[in-house]
């Protein structure tokens, strides 16, 4: 284990398969996956990064037949981009990817409110929609919602947002097809590696029984969040910095853990992780 210890090879948390024979795996199976992209049995497909925005799942926007962008999508990223323009410090103090946005002053200086931070970029969102009806760009209309053409789009002399497209993605169903079509439905294999689908995760919704009701449950966990960012900032900033530290560790070691499971279960024939052996070697226990 002294390799592991040093940090020169079992860097990927399993006892008895080194480093290179990881990479080899993952090497293979990304080459296989190619050559399906590459034959058509899975479409390849595109996506949209979007710098400097307000909403985080703007990171990466799909663009459907690796051309077409949603329209909305636009008017959003467009109202962000704007109102980064009004200086506009654009954060989000309530960490689910949905929740209600909550523009600060760049000083620091001010904290809107859920009230006040509606009527001053409602505003901002009619000035952008009232450009955006001026748009010149092919459109077209897919299952009732309009989408432009992207190459137009960011050709358009009032486009504000940056961002770029890149071509390197696949679509999500029908790889998830391509599995159904070889395994059980569930599994499949690869390249002589276990495959499975992938699951479209969404953030945790609460389900309401009207709109009146939804409007209530975002403004009173609205006004929670504000309460609870505002005490942390006028008492002591570093509460703040801690929570943000804390928050960013957390969700990098669960994607540790979760990533050697996977490496462990599926390619490897469930082989003991490196750290079973070293607690085994010291004595150690949970």
């Amino acid at each position: 284990m002294e390799d592991f210890r040093s940090g020169r090879d079992f860097q990927y948390g399993l006892c008895d398969v080194c480093d290179r024979d990881v990479e080899r795996a993952c090497q293979s199976v990304y080459q296989s996956f190619r050559r399906l992209i590459d034959h058509g049995e899975i479409r390849s497909g595109a996506h949209v990064r979007f710098r400097g925005t307000l909403i985080r799942f703007f990171e990466d926007v799909p663009l459907l037949d690796q051309q077409w962008i949603d329209a909305y999508t636009v008017v959003l990223a467009e109202w962000s981009a704007l109102l980064l323009q009004q200086g506009y410090q654009l954060g989000n103090a309530d960490p689910h990817q949905l929740a209600w946005v909550i523009p600060l002053k760049t000083n620091g200086a001010e904290l809107l409110t859920p009230s006040t931070s509606a009527d001053r970029t409602e505003a901002a969102r009619r000035r952008v929609t009232a450009m955006l009806a001026k748009f010149e760009g092919r459109a077209r209309t897919i299952d009732g919602r309009i989408y432009f053409h992207f190459d137009d789009y960011v050709r358009w002399k009032g486009r504000k947002a940056q961002c770029k497209a890149h071509y390197d993605g696949f679509v999500i169903a029908s790889w998830n097809d391509w599995v159904e079509a070889r395994g059980n439905g569930a599994t499949a294999e690869l390249d002589g590696i276990r495959v499975a689908k992938i699951a479209v995760r969404v953030p945790a919704l609460v389900r309401c029984a009207d709109s009146q009701e939804a409007a209530r449950q975002q403004c009173r966990r609205a006004d929670l969040i504000i309460g609870i960012v505002t005490q942390a900032y006028n008492n002591d900033r570093q509460i703040a910095r801690w929570c943000e530290h804390f928050k960013k560790t957390i969700i990098e070691i669960y994607r540790i853990i979760f990533t050697i499971e996977r490496i462990r279960r599926r390619y490897f024939g469930d082989h003991p992780p490196a750290d079973e052996m070293e607690r085994g070697n010291y004595g150690c226990s949970d």
